[in-house]
């Protein structure tokens, strides 16, 4: 992972349409902001090493695709509807380093034969099941214990800004594979239909893609940020007891989680 230099022009998108296999827009803003020094050819670079070369074209006044040589490499690759891909753009060598994550959360690895593979660590995972003792099966635990009584949502001292909405949670053991999103929080970042969120703990760039799941049966709205969730968590070094910051980012459009005690 050390090619992922913090200070190169990046980007993120959600493969949600089935567009995605012929041409993929590139984000207005990051267009606007490094336009100048884009080429119209540029190379896709797999973390196995492999390239693809992929022609940038505009299609009217602020939309720019990659177009020709991008069906190829979403062949080759596999990529399927829901999975999350981070651009990061090198600009001596027109290239961009190229990451994809399954609907998992993990990153996955493009191996030289051209087969997904899961790139999380075996024995970290077998780690974290040990800790989550099958989550489908304590589902009514997490529930009974997220959504709690009023008492307890107030050590979440819930607040919503104008500009960036933002909620505040007191880190607890029964957070360690997902956390609630209140309504409000929800509404104003725009999450009420999205399947994928995106994360970030500053100053570290990474982007996490994390899936948010509903609770159609449960008598009151819920919505957790769930797979993805517990990786984050763990490789932040999240500590239970702490208070921590949710906000959403709108010129990023990610959620960045910051510590705000010490």
């Amino acid at each position: 992972m050390g090619r992922k230099s913090k200070s190169r022009p990046s980007f993120f998108k959600i493969m949600i349409k089935d567009v995605f296999t012929r041409h993929l827009r590139l984000p207005p803003y990051f267009v606007q902001k490094y336009g100048e020094v884009l080429p119209e050819n540029v190379r896709l670079r797999s973390s196995s090493g492999e390239t693809w070369n992929v022609e940038i074209e505009q299609m009217n006044e602020d939309e720019h695709f990659f177009t020709r040589g991008w069906s190829k490499f979403a062949q080759d690759v596999g990529l399927k509807m829901g999975e999350f891909m981070v651009f990061w753009f090198n600009t001596g060598d027109s290239t961009f380093d190229v990451s994809v994550y399954g609907i998992s959360g993990c990153e996955r690895r493009i191996s030289a034969c051209n087969s997904p593979v899961d790139r999380s660590d075996p024995d970290e995972e077998m780690k974290e099941d040990a800790c989550d003792v099958n989550i489908d099966k304590s589902r009514a635990y997490v529930v009974a214990n997220e959504v709690g009584t009023a008492a307890e949502q107030k050590h979440d001292h819930y607040t919503v800004e104008e500009a960036n909405p933002v909620f505040k949670l007191l880190l607890k053991k029964h957070h360690r594979s997902r956390v609630f999103v209140r309504k409000s929080f929800a509404i104003a970042a725009g999450l009420m239909d999205a399947r994928v969120a995106v994360l970030q703990y500053p100053p570290n760039e990474r982007c996490w893609p994390v899936l948010l799941e509903r609770y159609s049966k449960l008598s009151q709205f819920r919505i957790d940020i769930g797979i993805g969730w517990a990786d984050f968590r763990r490789k932040n070094c999240l500590v239970y007891g702490k208070n921590y910051s949710f906000e959403y980012v709108r010129d990023k459009n990610v959620i960045e989680v910051k510590l705000i005690d010490g």
